[in-house]
């Protein structure tokens, strides 16, 4: 899973550069019955949902078939984990370069880790 995922964020940062303003990215969680998605959206100095945020296209979603099923403590727990192994590669390190990763899930906003 971390693979794909990975595989995802570098596509999407290939395609559209992070802008420099930006300065936290914010990963969202959307469920629709089973199927459970993630976005990524980008704000420049703190994540506010009020706001207009960085969000292309490529970033719209990325399905979690591995995750759909599970209990929503443990969903919760391998997505953060998911998140912090995939910032583990060079690539992301480099691309996310001082950002602040923050999750969102069932409307819960919490930070992660800066890059």
């Amino acid at each position: 899973m971390v693979k794909r995922f990975l595989f995802w964020l570098e596509g999407v940062v290939e395609d559209t550069p992070i802008p420099e303003e930006v300065n936290c990215i914010l990963f969202v969680v959307t469920a629709n019955g089973e199927y459970k998605s993630v976005q990524m959206l980008g704000y420049e100095e703190r994540v506010d949902l009020s706001k207009i945020a960085f969000n292309p296209l490529e970033a719209e979603f990325v399905f979690l078939h591995d995750f759909a099923k599970k209990e929503s403590a443990q969903f919760e727990y391998d997505l953060k984990l998911l998140i912090e192994e995939s910032f583990c590669a060079n690539t992301l390190k480099k691309e996310f370069k001082n950002k602040k990763i923050y999750y969102m899930y069932k409307n819960k906003i919490m930070f992660l880790f800066k890059v």
